[in-house]
């Protein structure tokens, strides 16, 4: 946004330089915040908000059930939700890859996580069931011990129907990225 004049500053550890940046920027306009500790101590947060008990419905079903799509409808009915895939830029699947942007670092993806859990914390919190890997990305442990735990509400979609979401959602996508991700 053009208009907002806001920044996060940071060192490793909180030092001098993003002080003194601070200092510059609130000079020129800013309304300058400083992350007291560093990086360092964000990356501790963002770790620990990764081991806390969270409330979770898992939603499951089988590949083409629509999971997503329902997810995304319980958000519009006002339901807290995470979508793992969107954070990830990968859809799960085999094909979940293509036509989709890079993937995020690790390290990134664990940031974008911990500060959506920590948005919805005092909620349930309405996540579909994942592998523990999503195209490079490895859900944290603990956070994947969590999932597993958590009740679950699985769809019961019949094949067909799950055929064509299928067809639906990978059917115009390239022959030879499919035939690559199939082999």
């Amino acid at each position: 946004d053009k208009e907002d004049k806001s920044i996060i500053v940071h060192c490793w550890r909180g030092g001098m330089r993003s002080g003194a940046v601070a200092w510059l920027l609130g000079l020129y306009g800013f309304n300058v915040q400083k992350i007291e500790g560093g990086y360092k101590a964000y990356r501790n947060w963002v770790l620990e908000q990764l081991t806390q008990d969270y409330k979770f419905t898992v939603l499951g079903g089988y590949t083409g059930s629509g999971k997503t799509k329902l997810l995304h409808q319980l958000e519009k009915d006002g339901n807290k939700i995470i979508d793992l895939e969107k954070i990830a830029e990968h859809k799960g699947s085999s094909f979940g890859h293509i036509n989709m942007p890079l993937q995020p670092t690790q390290e990134m993806f664990e940031n974008i996580l911990a500060k959506e859990l920590f948005e919805n914390h005092l909620n349930e919190i309405w996540i579909e069931d994942e592998s523990q890997r999503i195209g490079q990305i490895n859900l944290p442990q603990t956070f994947w011990s969590t999932i597993r735990k958590s009740k679950v509400k699985f769809l019961e979609i019949p094949f067909e129907e799950r055929l064509k979401n299928v067809i639906d959602e990978y059917g115009d996508l390239p022959k030879e990225e499919l035939q690559d991700a199939i082999l």
